[in-house]
């Protein structure tokens, strides 16, 4: 385990860290990195479930090939955040994975309107998934690289609104383009700017030369167990891994609520981008900015509780048949 305020201090690194000018340029070009790959990653995950109900895939079927993201990420998150904590490379631990990544999301992206049955959805998706998991274990590690422990707070939650803006630009311009412009436009658009943006990062943004005493080791299997042994070492590391596991879950419905408006109620990608998935965008940023002031006065114990309870009211408030009453107030 790295002391990070210790790294920040040492004697090789202290003038890294002491250069504001460097600082607020390497935030700058992660936010804007993050901001423009978002535009186009998140515009492609939500259109990539419509797509396979378009192409004829049940529910079941998408449901299935969704279930892979979980799989193939468990083992990838654990196995690439060792290999990006103990990376010896002179151009940076987090950055060569970053690089890595790119290429095959960018194929996954082009590729998937023209995938039509079920095994080349599920290939396509199982390509996307798989780096996207591996990007978005390196990324947030990245962030804390390049700033101080003292600003991570503040370049965290600063990433998280710019995060949403992105969001919110794919929702309100990218996906009403489907309509107009056909979908293998949207993808090949979304490509684009996640090749521009990722490739921006790479360029621009110049990690610490942080290096853990120990290497890498490649072997999966060890280094997936000994992760593991450290969230089952004690009850409490046992039950927070459990209930971070149930809150994540609550993610699935980022595909099925879009899923719900195509399939059940006849919305085009343009109307659930613009009706329906912008608002809880909105919402989310609105939330940013008052949820760690929240959270610091009532606990995350409670919050947690609270947020809890609120989706399950919205899980039975507003069951997914109900929804057919809004459709006539949506066209």
């Amino acid at each position: 385990m790295i002391d990070h305020e210790a790294v920040e201090n040492s004697p090789e690194l202290k003038a890294y860290y002491s250069d504001k000018r460097l600082f607020y340029k390497n935030v700058f070009w992660y936010l804007f990195g993050n901001c423009a790959a978002l535009f186009g990653q998140n515009t492609a995950q939500t259109l990539m479930p419509l797509h396979m109900e378009g192409v004829g895939l049940n529910a079941q079927q998408i449901s299935t090939i969704l279930a892979m993201g979980g799989w193939l990420g468990m083992p990838l998150m654990l196995y690439f955040s060792h290999l990006t904590d103990h990376w010896q490379w002179k151009y940076g631990r987090r950055l060569p994975f970053l690089a890595m990544c790119l290429p095959f999301m960018i194929t996954a992206m082009i590729v998937m309107p023209y995938a039509s049955t079920m095994i080349s959805c599920m290939a396509v998706y199982a390509l996307y998934i798989s780096f996207n998991q591996i990007k978005y274990t390196t990324y947030p590690y990245l962030l804390n690289d390049i700033s101080k422990k003292c600003y991570w707070g503040r370049v965290s939650g600063l990433s998280m609104v710019i995060g949403c803006a992105g969001t919110w630009f794919g929702q309100f311009f990218l996906m009403p383009m489907v309509d107009t412009h056909g979908e293998s436009f949207v993808f090949r658009t979304g490509a684009i700017f996640v090749a521009v943006a990722t490739t921006l990062t790479l360029i621009f943004v110049k990690e610490p030369p942080i290096r853990n005493s120990e290497p890498p080791r490649f072997n999966p299997v060890p280094v997936v167990w000994s992760t593991l042994k450290v969230g089952f070492a004690s009850p409490i590391r046992l039950a927070t891994c459990l209930a971070f596991a149930l809150v994540c879950g609550v993610g699935m419905a980022a595909y099925y609520v879009p899923l719900q408006g195509k399939a059940n109620l006849g919305l085009t990608e343009g109307q659930i981008g613009k009706s329906i998935l912008q608002f809880g965008t909105m919402a989310q940023v609105t939330l940013y900015f008052v949820g760690g002031w929240i959270v610091d006065k009532a606990g995350s114990a409670k919050c947690m509780i609270v947020g809890i309870l609120l989706l399950v009211l919205a899980w039975f408030h507003i069951p997914p048949l109900r929804c057919s009453i809004f459709k006539s107030d949506l066209h």
